[in-house]
């Protein structure tokens, strides 16, 4: 009889995995802090460098999840209330803050205004099109484009309960590469389909399968391997950014990037958590707080940007510094007053798994 596998049996912090949620949320920082004084004009490399980071979340969400939920079984209610708990109430908060801030002062915001359908459907995880018409399809508080894909990821997750680990990773395999198989062969009006047929969710397929070979023992930590990986990744992420004005809107582009994040994600596992190579605590803290640092960031980087505006620019590059600085402090503060606080309302006080 197989047994369903208790989600705390493997709830081991890996630091290795920590510091990749640090290196994740410093990139997304930083490229916003340099694109946004620009007003999206500095260039495909640092948006690279964005999109670079929220890939490199995607996978590192794929390998927690699967080292979470272990060998066998698992108690599919028991896992969707772990991630509700974990990923609602302070997307909620912001949520709220931008619609407050919106319904208040509508010019706070270049492109952002208070529609209650498209509201509502952010709240819920529903793709929409943005009602400002620019044509993108993401929620009010625009960064929860990540966590649309996030709650869809849990959801297909939870749907392979009953199954073992193998089993269940080459489900999900199949089931993101059919619905990108369609995305690549069919256009669609619609946002849903639109939106989660895209060859993004490949990334938590790649981190399911780097979780798989973990649990499995079949992580090679020799030297051998780990210059492979390291020297592989950083030829194709070289390729990538010399040649990514060009390639940027290929569906190629992404698969590389996808292989370079989970090439890194594994290669920081090897060194930390196979070596025991520790890295420094803010390192560690900036990855316990990366979900605070991704969803609060910009609000401190806009305030930096609007003085940013009014300096000579001379002064811009070391501002820019600041305003990533000041993004990474905003979303530390909010980890420690905000989120944690959150976390320990909605479920007593027992440990925070990310």
């Amino acid at each position: 009889m197989t047994q369903r596998t208790p989600l705390s049996a493997t709830l081991d912090r890996l630091d290795g995995i920590q510091l990749a949620r640090a290196i994740a949320a410093l990139s997304v920082v930083i490229a916003h802090a340099i694109d946004h004084p620009l007003k999206g004009n500095a260039g495909e490399i640092f948006q690279l460098g964005a999109r670079y980071g929220v890939t490199l979340f995607f996978v590192i969400s794929g390998f927690i999840m699967t080292q979470t939920t272990g060998l066998q079984r698992f108690n599919a209610a028991q896992f969707l209330n772990r991630r509700v708990r974990r990923v609602v109430p302070i997307y909620w908060f912001a949520t709220f803050l931008v619609a407050s801030v919106t319904l208040i002062a509508p010019g706070m915001f270049q492109r952002t205004v208070f529609d209650p359908q498209h509201f509502f459907l952010s709240l819920f995880f529903i793709p929409a099109y943005d009602p400002s018409g620019t044509g993108g399809i993401w929620p009010m508080f625009k960064l929860g484009w990540t966590l649309n894909y996030e709650m869809f990821f849990y959801v297909s997750f939870a749907a392979t309960f009953a199954f073992g680990l193998v089993t269940r990773a080459i489900l999900l395999t199949l089931f993101f590469g059919t619905c990108i198989l369609i995305g690549q062969l069919y256009h669609f009006d619609a946002a849903i389909p639109t939106f989660y047929t895209r060859i993004d969710t490949l990334a938590f397929v790649a981190g399911v399968w780097l979780g798989v070979l973990n649990l499995k023992g079949r992580f090679r930590s020799d030297n051998v391997t780990l210059v492979v990986l390291l020297m592989a990744s950083t030829a194709l992420l070289a390729w990538i950014a010399s040649q990514y004005p060009i390639i940027r809107l290929i569906p190629w582009t992404q698969v590389g990037l996808i292989a370079v994040c989970a090439a890194h994600a594994a290669i920081l596992v090897i060194l930390v958590d196979k070596r025991g190579r520790m890295p420094h605590r803010l390192w560690l803290y900036i990855g316990d707080s990366s979900y605070s640092i991704y969803l609060f960031h910009m609000f401190a980087i806009g305030a930096v940007t609007a003085v940013i505006r009014r300096l000579p620019a001379d002064l811009m590059i070391p501002m820019i510094g600041v305003s990533a600085l000041c993004g990474c402090i905003a979303g530390m503060i909010a980890y420690q007053f905000i989120e944690r606080p959150l976390i320990r309302h909605t479920r007593g006080r027992r440990p925070v798994v990310a």
